[in-house]
C-alpha cells in the first residue's frame, strides 16, 4: 500500500517538530572515526561504538531492538556515535542495516577502530557484538562484548557518560543494570570465528555421515559416526540451520553416553534456537544430565525457555539442579513476570539455603528495580552466611549503587568474619566500579562445590584475594568464562 498525502504531510509536521518516529528511528552515527573524535572533543562527548557483523542472531537483535530503543536512543543523543562492520549491504547509495551512512563508511570505521582505539591489525577479526566506550582523547573508558540486554546497554551508557560529566542526570529504568563481565580501560580482543555457512554446515553433515559409513554397521559404525561429530560438531551446533538442530536432536536421542558433553558445548558456542533441542532433557532421570541442561540453558538465555524452565523447576527435588534453573529462569526471562515471581519467591522464602542463594543470583539477572530490591534487601538479613554473602556479590556485580546504605548497615551488623570480608570488597566494587574481588567467586564459592564448607571457602578465598592472588590458586585458569559464551549469549563473534 502506498503512503497517502494525509500520511506524508503528517510524517512531514512530525519531523519539522523534531518528534521521532519510531518505525524507522535509529541511533544517529557519525561518518568517520576522525569526525566522531573531532566532535567528542569540541563537545567533551564520549564515543559509543557498536562492533556488529552480518548473520548472526545477536548481532541482528542489537541493530534492529537495542538501536531503535526510545531510550537508548535518548542516550545516544549524549554521545558520539560509531557503527562498524565489515559487510556490504548495498553496494550505493546509504547501508540498508546502518540508517544515515554508507556501508562503505562503516567499512572503513570497521578498520580504523581497531586501530586507533585497539592497536590492532586493522583487519583483525574480533568478537561482535561488541561494544566500547571510549574517550575524546581515544582511550577506552569500559568496553562488553557479546550479546547484552538494553538494560545492561543503558547502564553501560549513562555509566560512561558520567565519566566525563559525574553531573548528567539520568533517572534509571527498571531494567538497567551493569553486565555481570564488562571491562575497565580495555576490551576484548579474542579473535573471531565467522558463523558457519550453509555450505560449511552441509559439509560438516556429510563428514560426519560418510564416517559413520566408512565404519561399517555395528559397533563400528556408530563409533565412525562419533568421532567424525567430535570434528564436525563445532561447526554444526554453532548453526541454527534447521539440519543442523535435526542433527542435534537426533544425536542427543540416539547416543546418550554423549550426551552431557554435547549439551555442555551447546550452552557455550551455539545460537539461542538450540534452547528447544535440549529443553526436552530438563526432565531427564539423571540428575547430572537436569543440571548440565539448566546450565546449558542460563547461557542460551532463550526468553521461550521460560515456561519450559518454569515447569521443571516446580518438579526438581534436587537442590543445587533447581538453583540452576532458577537462575536459567532468570537469564531467560529478565522482565517475564511469571520468570520474576518464580526466582523472588524462591529467593525470600525456599527452605532449603542453596536453593536461595541461587535464586538470588538469579535476581541479579532480573530487570525489575522494585522486585530486585526488595529481594536484595531481604537476601542481605537471610540467616544463612551463604545466603547473604552472595547477595552482596550480587549488589557489587551489579553495580548497584542503590542498595549501597543498605549494604553498608549489613556490614555495621554483620558478625560473621568471612561475611564481613565480603560485605567490605562489596562496598569497595560499588563505589569504584572495580569488581575483581568477584571475579572468580561463583566457580569457587556456589557452583563448582557441594554444600556444607561454604564459610570455611568464603574465608579462603577472601584471604587468597587480599594477598593479591585474586582468590586463584596456582596453575588455576585466569578465567574459565573465556571459553564460554558464543552465539546470543555466547561468543557472536566478527
Amino acid at each position: 500500500m502506498k503512503p497517502t498525502h494525509a500520511f506524508l504531510a503528517t510524517l512531514a509536521i512530525l519531523i519539522t517538530l523534531g518528534i521521532a518516529v519510531p518505525a524507522n528511528a535509529q541511533i544517529q552515527w557519525a561518518k568517520s572515526v576522525d569526525a566522531a573524535l573531532a566532535k567528542a572533543k569540541a563537545e567533551n562527548k564520549v564515543i559509543f561504538v557498536a562492533l556488529n557483523m552480518d548473520g548472526e542472531r545477536a548481532n541482528n537483535q542489537m541493530v534492529e531492538e537495542h538501536y531503535r530503543d526510545s531510550v537508548i536512543q535518548k542516550l545516544s543523543r549524549h554521545t558520539i556515535n560509531l557503527f562498524c562492520s565489515n559487510n556490504v549491504h548495498k553496494k550505493t547509495g546509504n547501508c540498508t542495516r546502518c540508517k544515515g551512512t554508507t556501508c562503505a563508511i562503516h567499512r572503513d570505521n570497521d578498520f580504523q577502530v581497531r586501530r586507533k582505539f585497539l592497536n590492532i591489525d586493522g583487519n583483525e577479526a574480533i568478537v561482535a557484538p561488541q561494544h566500547l566506550f571510549v574517550s575524546p582523547e581515544g582511550k577506552i573508558i569500559t568496553s562488553v562484548s557479546y550479546f547484552i540486554t538494553k538494560g545492561e546497554l543503558e547502564w553501560m551508557l549513562v555509566n560512561a557518560i558520567r565519566e566525563l560529566n559525574p553531573e548528567f542526570a539520568w533517572t534509571p529504568r527498571g531494567r538497567s543494570r551493569a553486565p555481570e563481565k564488562y571491562l575497565k580501560g580495555g576490551a576484548d580482543k579474542t579473535k573471531a570465528e565467522k558463523p558457519p555457512t550453509k555450505e560449511e554446515v552441509e559439509k560438516a553433515l556429510k563428514d560426519i555421515k560418510k564416517a559413520a559409513g566408512a565404519r561399517g554397521g555395528g559397533r563400528g559404525g556408530w563409533r565412525g559416526m562419533i568421532e567424525a561429530a567430535q570434528k564436525n560438531s563445532r561447526i554444526v551446533i554453532r548453526s541454527d540451520d534447521k539440519r543442523a538442530l535435526d542433527w542435534g536432536q537426533n544425536t542427543l536421542r540416539s547416543y546418550g553416553r554423549f550426551r552431557d558433553g554435547l549439551i555442555r558445548d551447546i550452552g557455550k558456542i551455539s545460537p539461542k534456537p538450540w534452547s528447544k533441542v535440549i529443553e526436552a532433557y530438563l526432565t531427564d532421570t539423571k540428575d547430572e544430565t537436569r543440571k548440565t541442561v539448566a546450565i546449558a540453558l542460563e547461557q542460551l538465555a532463550n526468553p521461550k525457555s521460560v515456561n519450559p524452565l518454569r515447569r521443571a523447576a516446580k518438579k526438581e527435588k534436587e537442590d543445587d539442579i533447581l538453583g540452576r534453573m532458577l537462575r536459567a529462569l532468570a537469564a531467560s526471562g529478565p522482565d517475564k513476570s511469571t520468570a520474576i515471581s518464580t526466582v523472588t519467591k524462591a529467593a525470600k522464602s525456599h527452605k532449603e539455603a542453596r536453593v536461595r542463594a541461587h535464586a538470588i543470583v538469579g535476581v541479579g539477572k532480573l530487570e525489575k528495580r522494585e522486585a530486585v530490591t526488595t529481594s536484595l534487601r531481604v537476601g542481605l538479613q537471610d540467616e544463612d552466611a551463604l545466603v547473604r554473602t552472595v547477595t552482596a556479590y550480587v549488589i557489587a556485580i551489579r553495580q548497584d549503587k542503590a542498595l549501597l546504605d543498605h549494604l553498608l548497615a549489613s556490614l555495621q551488623a554483620e558478625t560473621e568474619d568471612s561475611v564481613k570480608a565480603w560485605f567490605e570488597k562489596a562496598v569497595n566494587a560499588v563505589k569504584s566500579g572495580d569488581t575483581k574481588a568477584f571475579k572468580n567467586f561463583l566457580p569457587k564459592i556456589l557452583d563448582g562445590n557441594e554444600p556444607g564448607s561454604e564459610i570455611d571457602r568464603l574465608r579462603e578465598m577472601a584471604e587468597d584475594f587480599d594477598r593479591g592472588d585474586g582468590g586463584k590458586k596456582d596453575g588455576e585458569d585466569e578465567d574459565e568464562d573465556k571459553k564460554g559464551k558464543d552465539g546470543d549469549k555466547k561468543k557472536e563473534k566478527k
